[in-house]
């Protein structure tokens, strides 16, 4: 599967190794260099390094490399701010969470902009 690797930040192909007794996420990247095809990998870290993460950040569905599906985690985050907010009102911090709010509008604004933009630029109908 492509994925953005998180090394170099180039288009590869993740993938899990097994040395001895632990597995390895790398991403191998696949270049042209006169008429000759190269390969590079870069190493990403263990396949388990998110087990600290998904247990403090669980519900945002993070994963490894591999298998990760970044609109279900902005989702979650955006989710996850909202019920941020709903708390901080309800112990009486309307300010902070106006303040919380706004920026997350922002945020959600400007990434739509940019979302649509591409999309229009790929010729796929926003309307």
């Amino acid at each position: 599967m492509a994925v953005l690797c998180s090394r170099c930040n180039r288009i590869g192909y993740a993938f899990k190794a097994k040395r001895g007794n632990k597995y390895y996420v790398y991403v191998k990247h696949v270049t042209k260099v006169d008429n000759k095809i190269r390969y590079e990998y870069c190493y990403v870290g263990p396949a388990n390094s998110y087990d600290y993460v998904h247990r403090v950040h669980g519900e945002l569905g993070l994963t490894n490399v591999v298998d990760q599906d970044y609109a279900v985690t902005v989702l979650s985050a955006v989710e996850k701010q909202l019920e941020v907010a709903e708390r901080l009102v309800g112990q009486g911090m309307r300010r902070e969470a106006e303040e919380l709010l706004k920026k997350l509008l922002d945020v959600l604004s400007n990434a739509t902009s940019e979302v649509l933009e591409f999309a229009k630029t790929l010729g796929i109908n926003t309307s």
